[in-house]
């Protein structure tokens, strides 16, 4: 009955963020990052595999009545699963699905917030949401559409989960790390060799086992987004770099991109800005 109860709030909740986002005017741009996500997962719903990107270029084109040259559009530099995810949002029109893409990165900022606080006093507690607002890094990212909030709630739900001892919540937090694996790979590298050291004890088996299934899951997934998507994926990273709107992103400010083109110029900007 418990379980009832919380499956009803959260679909709940998600009928409650998709009524707002059709329904109010909110100021969304929706081509800025959010798009990258939205056009790809439109080509798959029109049969164009994930990393085809001349694909999903000929499609804007004929569905904007303009040359595929007018076109501007990056490839999807993630793991198939993410866009699996995120392909209902391809079914509403584009400004629509970008205000309940901002709505669901928020939730997705509240719920690590909330995780990471837990065990707090009430007042710190809930001090802490609007501090994690005002944080400039996260208001861009809410703002730009960036597609690292799933990661960030991961990392909250593997500290939660590990603290609790709950294994098959680490290994649904597990997978989440996996959205954007340079961001991601650091922490399930910790986690696992932290799981693997104590591997004799039940909940660290569990949870290994559990990451373990999660994992072969998301792999055998991610054929129904692109049927070579393994060498498809890694095609896409090493030219991703090269793309001539990677290396002329004006809008792009952040540590990771000024180490870039201080370091190596534009392909190791490139390749560190996604």
């Amino acid at each position: 009955m418990k379980a009832l109860s919380r499956w009803s709030l959260g679909l709940g909740l998600l009928l409650g963020l998709l009524a707002v986002a059709l329904l109010a005017p909110l100021p969304v741009h929706p081509y800025l990052d959010f798009q990258v996500i939205y056009h790809a997962d439109m080509g798959l719903l029109r049969g164009i595999p994930l990393y085809d990107h001349a694909g999903q270029v000929g499609m804007i084109a004929e569905l904007a009545g303009v040359p595929p040259e007018q076109v501007f559009v990056l490839p999807f530099p993630y793991p198939p699963w993410y866009a699996l995810l995120a392909l209902p949002l391809a079914l509403l029109p584009i400004d629509a699905a970008a205000r309940l893409w901002l709505e669901l990165n928020l939730a997705m900022l509240m719920g690590s917030v909330w995780l990471l606080t837990d065990g707090w006093n009430p007042p710190r507690r809930l001090a802490a949401f609007p501090i994690a607002l005002a944080f400039a890094p996260v208001l861009g990212g809410l703002i730009v559409g960036q597609y690292g909030f799933p990661v960030l709630l991961g990392l909250s739900l593997s500290f939660f989960a590990l603290r609790r001892d709950k294994p098959f919540l680490l290994a649904g937090a597990m997978a989440l790390l996996t959205f954007k694996p340079h961001l991601g790979l650091a922490a399930s590298a910790a986690v696992l060799c932290y799981l693997w050291s104590r591997r004799r004890e039940a909940f660290p088996r569990q949870a290994l086992v559990g990451t373990g299934l999660v994992g072969l899951a998301l792999f055998v997934l991610g054929f129904l987004a692109d049927p070579a998507w393994p060498r498809n994926y890694l095609h896409s990273l090493t030219g991703y770099g090269a793309d001539a709107g990677v290396l002329s992103c004006d809008l792009c400010a952040s540590l990771p991109v000024a180490l870039g083109d201080w370091m190596g110029g534009g392909g190791l900007r490139g390749a560190l800005w996604i």
